[in-house]
């Protein structure tokens, strides 16, 4: 089961369930197979997507949630990346101050 939390308020630190999804009912099926997993590895910063990776026989496969369509999609397998470990692209907006060159 997958299940979206979204802190609601900060000041109060309230979360609140704002999605839940059977990966198995959007895999098409009422099992997992042996040895397969998945795992969320990022969140769409604008739109109501996740990013998720899959392992099954040996193969890694990138795939992408749509929470509002409520649709899975595989973007691509990850054959020869398997060991790259992937981190989301974080923007950082932080106003740095003028640094002195001398």
């Amino acid at each position: 089961m997958l299940s979206v939390w979204v802190l609601k308020d900060y000041d109060s630190g309230k979360w609140t369930l704002k999605h839940t999804a059977s990966i198995l009912k959007l895999l098409g099926r009422p099992y997992r197979e042996l040895g397969e997993q998945y795992m969320p590895v990022a969140v769409h910063p604008e739109c109501n997507f996740i990013f998720l990776v899959g392992w099954m026989r040996l193969q890694e496969t990138l795939m992408s949630y749509d929470m509002d369509s409520q649709k899975l999609h595989v973007i691509c397998t990850l054959e020869d990346y398997w060991m790259i470990t992937l981190r989301p692209y974080i923007p950082c907006f932080v106003d740095w101050p003028p640094s002195d060159a001398q």
